[in-house]
């Protein structure tokens, strides 16, 4: 008899050879990886039972992972939605089906971050250091000469330090001449229009260079 496909030859050695010898024990193979065990261990923790997919394809199951971590982060930024580290702390609205565009149209890595700290309330400024120091807030001004708090709207809209710079990349894109109204700093981080953004995120990583220097 042939055996002309590995698989045949294999089947053909699993039940000719002794079930104590070194090809028998080879062939049984049953080390699983901690990989392939972790991996169960997350999907199943997620609350998805593979037995029931038993009849799907490898596509449809891996759909509905994806849909379920979806789920899950959305369910992770709705409970932090008041926290001050978050995009909807200036009423952003995550990306429901894809990563935030910037995160692929900013090809500079430090307009990615500066754009990325910004928009989570995390860019380097008074208001974020007193939030660690325990500063009352409305101690956390800037060094400009405007009194008031060092906030991502204050850099991004008012402060006087950063006016030049302002008004070459930023105030072309804005409704309002004043840049006194917060509301036009959802317009800046929206991510809605890759100009603006890379607009943004220049303006932003120039006066972290600057802050790095000059504090």
């Amino acid at each position: 008899m042939s055996f002309d496909t590995p698989e045949l030859n294999r089947l053909h050695l699993h039940f000719k050879s002794n079930y104590n010898s070194l090809t028998a024990h080879l062939l049984a193979d049953p080390y699983i990886s901690t990989w392939s065990k972790d991996i169960l261990h997350k999907i199943k923790a997620m609350g998805i039972d593979l037995d029931s997919f038993y009849n799907y394809d490898e596509a449809a199951i891996l759909q509905v992972i994806r849909t379920r971590i979806w789920d899950m982060e959305a369910q992770t930024i709705n409970a932090g939605i008041n926290g001050v580290c978050s995009p909807r702390f200036f009423a952003l609205s995550p990306p429901q089906t894809s990563m935030a565009a910037y995160i692929c149209n900013l090809t500079n890595p430090y307009h990615r971050r500066a754009f990325m700290l910004a928009r989570f309330n995390l860019f380097p400024s008074a208001v974020v250091t007193g939030r660690y120091k325990g500063i009352p807030y409305r101690d956390r001004t800037c060094n400009c000469l405007i009194s008031e708090p060092d906030s991502v709207a204050h850099i991004l809209l008012r402060c006087p330090l950063y006016s030049t710079l302002r008004n070459t990349l930023i105030s072309p894109f804005l409704p309002s001449q004043s840049h006194a109204n917060d509301s036009d700093l959802k317009i800046l981080l929206s991510d809605k229009c890759p100009t603006l953004t890379l607009a943004v995120a220049e303006f932003l990583a120039y006066v972290w260079k600057l802050r790095v220097r000059n504090y």
